[in-house]
């Protein structure tokens, strides 16, 4: 069996989303909510909204973009002084509508309604998307513009019940390994579905997280094939694959079980370099080569020696 936690270490370093990228994306999170603050207090002359950063950036499981993708920001917008009367309450649209309007002009790109957040736009290698939400006895209500309703949901909670059953770092890697399978793969799946099944199924019985991810994995595949479902832990609780066609979800479960028996074929290799040929495969060339122990102590043995190992 290849031991590939080397690798893996370096993997996670090579997808982790830098500091530096952090950083920018930070700048860009301060101005808006400058800006929105002001277009509040200044233009519309009523009380700004909170604001809480929320998702995969929160919760370090935000990955370095590869191709054309972008990575985006979660940034939670909580209006403030709604009435305890719902039916009082600025309409989803009209909530998004002024978001949209404090940003006018603010990048180079546009500003976009989107089912539940307005995007903001940037020509750099992200996105920043703007949830909107109405506290009410201590519950948030998330603006659907699709259904133009109100509907009680709140990242704060699922950020919660994540680091609840946080109990060993290895989750977080977890999950970004299996987002970079499916970032290079293009499997279907997402971010808060794959966050969902791998804290449902995480498996931390071995020390090395290369065995540790195809655990989990092979625990995830299992889940999937008989469930057909990803139950979201924290209010609305909805099945997010409700939705999804029955061929989608096959096509998915076999996308899981590929890169299962992938990663079983490569840890069992005998061959350092094929395992890691194979790992390059499902996650791509970020991840790094392995030399055979064999070749390479051959190679020392005869450069100790004088010969020229090339053959010239």
């Amino acid at each position: 069996m290849v031991d590939f936690q080397a690798e893996f270490k370096t993997f996670d370093e090579k997808i982790k989303l830098t500091e530096s990228k952090k950083a920018s994306m930070r700048i860009s999170r301060n101005a808006i909510k400058k800006k929105i603050i002001n277009y509040f207090k200044n233009d519309l002359e009523i009380t700004a909204p909170i604001f809480t950063t929320q998702g995969s950036f929160v919760i370090n499981t935000a990955l370095n973009p590869i191709e054309d993708e972008e990575v985006d920001m979660d940034y939670g917008v909580y209006l403030q002084d709604q009435s305890e009367n719902e039916e009082d309450w600025i309409t989803p649209r009209k909530a998004h509508k002024r978001i949209i309007d404090a940003l006018e002009g603010h990048t180079q790109d546009e500003c976009i309604s989107k089912t539940s957040c307005v995007r903001v736009l940037y020509r750099n290698f992200y996105h920043l998307d703007l949830p909107v939400y109405i506290m009410k006895n201590n519950k948030a209500f998330l603006a659907q513009t699709e259904c133009n309703e109100w509907i009680n949901s709140d990242s704060k909670e699922f950020r919660n019940w994540f680091y609840e059953n946080r109990n060993d770092v290895k989750l977080s890697k977890m999950v970004r390994f299996i987002k970079a399978w499916r970032d290079f793969t293009k499997t279907e799946m997402t971010s808060i579905e794959i966050t969902i099944l791998t804290v449902n199924c995480f498996k931390n019985e071995r020390e090395r997280e290369d065995l540790v991810l195809y655990d989990t994995v092979a625990n995830i595949y299992d889940e999937i094939l008989i469930s057909r479902k990803v139950e979201k832990p924290v209010s609305p609780f909805e099945d997010l694959w409700e939705n999804y066609s029955e061929d989608k979800k096959d096509e998915i479960i076999e996308m899981v079980k590929q890169f299962r028996d992938d990663l079983n074929i490569a840890l069992s290799n005998t061959s350092n370099h094929r395992g890691s040929v194979i790992l390059r495969e499902v996650f791509g060339e970020r991840f790094p080569l392995k030399k055979d122990e064999e070749n390479a102590e051959r190679y020392r043995q005869q450069l100790r020696s004088g010969v020229k190992p090339w053959g010239v």
